[in-house]
C-alpha cells in the first residue's frame, strides 16, 4: 500500500502497491480455479453414480422378469435335496436360468431357499436349489441341490428377503467365491401367499466397475476437456503488461470457436441422454406394469380354477348335477356369485352337466 503526505502535514491513504494487486490477483485467479476443479470433480462423481443407480435399477428390473419366466411348479417339485438332479423339473429350471444367465451376461444366476435346519429345529438355514453358471469361466461345478449358503456371507437385507422383505440390488459384497454385485427377487406361491424361492442374479465385482467407468467416460470426459479450456481461457486471458500479445490474439478466436462447439456438443449429448433415460424409463415402467398385471390375472386365474376345482367334487353339487335340480344349484351357488360378482367382476356363473 503506497501512503502520501498532504501538504498540511497529513498522511493520506493511496492505491494498492503493483506487488499487492499481483498478489490479490493471483488469489482471485486461483481460488476460481479451484472452484472449476472441485465442480469437474463433483461432476464426475454424479456421473459415476447415477451410471450406478442406473444399472442397479436396470438388473433388478431384468430380475424381476426373469422371476416371471419361470413356473413356479417346477419350484415347488424341488426339496433342496440330492434326488432333486434326477428330476426333469430341475433340469427344465436349469436350462431356463442358463438362458436367462446368457441374456442377462452375468456371472451366476441361482435360486434360493430357507428351510429349518434337520438337526436343529430352531434354526434355519439358506440352501440352493439350482444353479446355473458361465461354465467357460468356472472352473468348479456349479452348486448342488441342498448345499447350504454360509450364514457369513448373508447380509441384513437378505435374510429380511426370506421374510418379507422387498427385492433389491447389494454390493459390492464378498463370498467364497469371489465379490459380486447381486439382485435378488423373491418368488412368492400365489396359492399360499407363502415365498417359494428367492431369484438370485450375480456380476463380478470387477467388471461392473468398469462397465460403470466405461458407460460414464464420454460424459466426463466431456466435461474435462470443456474445464480445461475454461481454466485455459482464463489463464491466458489475464492481463500482465499493456502491450498487446500477438500469439494470445491468434488464438483467442479459435479457442472461443472450439469452446463454443464443445458446449453445444455437451448440451447436446445431455439432452440426448436424457432423452434416452426418459425413454428407457418409460418403457421400462410401461413393460413392468404389463408383465405384473398379467402375472396378477395369471395368479387369480389360477385361484379361480383352483376353487373351481375343489368345488365340483363337493358331493351335493354332483347330486345336483346329476339330478339336475336347478332350484338346489341356485340356492346353494347365489351366494357364491355373488361374492365372486363382488370380487372378481364376474357376469355369469353356469353349471353344465353333459
Amino acid at each position: 500500500m503506497i501512503s502520501e503526505f498532504s501538504p498540511e502535514g497529513e498522511m493520506c491513504v493511496g492505491v494498492p502497491s503493483a506487488a499487492e494487486r499481483t498478489v490479490s490477483s493471483t488469489l482471485r485467479r486461483n481460488a476460481v480455479i479451484l472452484c472449476m476443479v472441485l465442480f469437474g470433480v463433483l461432476f464426475s462423481w454424479l456421473v459415476v453414480e447415477r451410471t450406478d443407480r442406473k444399472m442397479r435399477d436396470d438388473l433388478l428390473y431384468q430380475t424381476r422378469l426373469g422371476v416371471q419366466t419361470i413356473d413356479l411348479d417346477q419350484v415347488r417339485a424341488l426339496s433342496g435335496a440330492d434326488a432333486d438332479v434326477e428330476k426333469e423339473e430341475y433340469h427344465s429350471l436349469r436350462r431356463r436360468l442358463s438362458a436367462f444367465r446368457e441374456a442377462a451376461d452375468c456371472r451366476y444366476v441361482y435360486l434360493m431357499q430357507r428351510r429349518p435346519v434337520r438337526d436343529n429345529p430352531g434354526a434355519t438355514e439358506v440352501v440352493f436349489l439350482v444353479e446355473a453358471q458361465n461354465d467357460g469361466i468356472e472352473t468348479s461345478p456349479p452348486s448342488q441341490p441342498g448345499d447350504v449358503y454360509e450364514e457369513e456371507y448373508i447380509t441384513e437385507e437378505f435374510a429380511a428377503l426370506f421374510d418379507g422383505g422387498a427385492p433389491f440390488v447389494e454390493g459390492p459384497v464378498e463370498d467364497e467365491w469371489g465379490i459380486w454385485v447381486s439382485a435378488l427377487v423373491p418368488m412368492v406361491d400365489h396359492r399360499t401367499g407363502k415365498l417359494l424361492a428367492v431369484l438370485g442374479v450375480d456380476y463380478d465385482a470387477k467388471l461392473w466397475r468398469w462397465t460403470v467407468v466405461s458407460s460414464s467416460l464420454l460424459p466426463v470426459s466431456l466435461m474435462l476437456v470443456l474445464l480445461l479450456i475454461c481454466i485455459a481461457l482464463f489463464v491466458l486471458s489475464r492481463p500482465v503488461d499493456p502491450m498487446p500479445r500477438p500469439v494470445l490474439k491468434r488464438l483467442l478466436p479459435t479457442m472461443a470457436v472450439a469452446l463454443l462447439l464443445l458446449t453445444s456438443a455437451a448440451v447436446l449429448l445431455l439432452w440426448r441422454t436424457y432423452s434416452d433415460n426418459l425413454d428407457e424409463r418409460l418403457n421400462s415402467l410401461h413393460a413392468s406394469i404389463s408383465a405384473e398385471f398379467h402375472l396378477d390375472l395369471k395368479n387369480e386365474l389360477s385361484l379361480m380354477e383352483s376353487s373351481i376345482a375343489s368345488l365340483a367334487e363337493a358331493p351335493r353339487l354332483q347330486w345336483a348335477l346329476f339330478a339336475g335340480d336347478a332350484d338346489a344349484l341356485f340356492s346353494d351357488w347365489l351366494s357364491m356369485f355373488a361374492r365372486l360378482r363382488r370380487e372378481y367382476g364376474v357376469r355369469s356363473f353356469s353349471f353344465a352337466n353333459e
